[in-house]
């Protein structure tokens, strides 16, 4: 709570008896401070460059964001895929079931209703695969570092991301991404049992339990 002071280089190799070698000097800032509006105060009390962490690690903040774009790219393949997955065990289950929707229709079961039926079965198939998923990836999003230990092989090298050694991986849970992806999920798979669905809801009564 003491108020800060900017001292001249000087008088920092004075106290950290660096011998004449002092080429700039660290400012470490609370938790909740605001990074850019400390740097513009730092500045205008001082004739010295100030530089945040965040433009001096310019080229790997690129670099890592880049990555996080390609992940995502990444992640919807995958979601389309289990779409695809998804599609394929619907249409199976509807081929299956050409008789038993044929003595739906018979009976006076409507075509929304019908749809209804396998999409139902389409929603649940994609929530228990979002679920599955939403878990064993916070499982190994929060034990990182011991998977790490474990496998002997960390994602990110202290070598490329400058991370002192023996550090732990600093993790962080993104609600509003694993929301994003989830929903996502959810509604790929919705849309890929719709085209079996309505396909079983068009079958002719008579032919539906004729050629089965």
């Amino acid at each position: 709570d003491m108020p800060a002071r900017v001292v001249s280089f000087e008088e920092a190799e004075l106290i950290f008896d660096t011998g004449g070698n002092a080429t700039g000097v660290q400012v470490w800032l609370k938790e909740g401070v605001d990074l850019e509006k400390a740097a513009e105060e730092i500045g205008n009390h001082t004739l010295y460059s100030v530089y945040t962490w965040k433009e001096l690690r310019a080229n790997i903040l690129r670099a890592v964001a880049n990555e996080n774009r390609l992940l995502r790219v990444v992640l919807l393949c995958i979601a389309v895929a289990a779409g695809i997955a998804i599609l394929s065990i619907i249409y199976t289950s509807v081929s299956e079931k050409v008789k038993d929707i044929g003595i739906m229709k018979a009976v006076g079961i409507t075509p929304g209703k019908i749809v209804t039926v396998f999409m139902i079965k389409t929603f649940i198939i994609g929530v228990a695969g979002v679920s599955l998923g939403v878990l064993l990836a916070y499982l190994v999003v929060d034990n990182i570092n011991f998977l790490s230990e474990i496998v002997g092989w960390t994602p990110f090298s202290g070598d490329i991301y400058y991370l002192p050694p023996d550090t732990e991986l600093p993790v962080s849970w993104e609600d509003a991404g694993v929301g994003f992806f989830s929903t996502a999920c959810l509604l790929i798979s919705l849309a890929a049992g719709l085209f079996p669905s309505v396909r079983a809801a068009s079958l002719n009564a008579a032919d539906a339990i004729r050629n089965e």
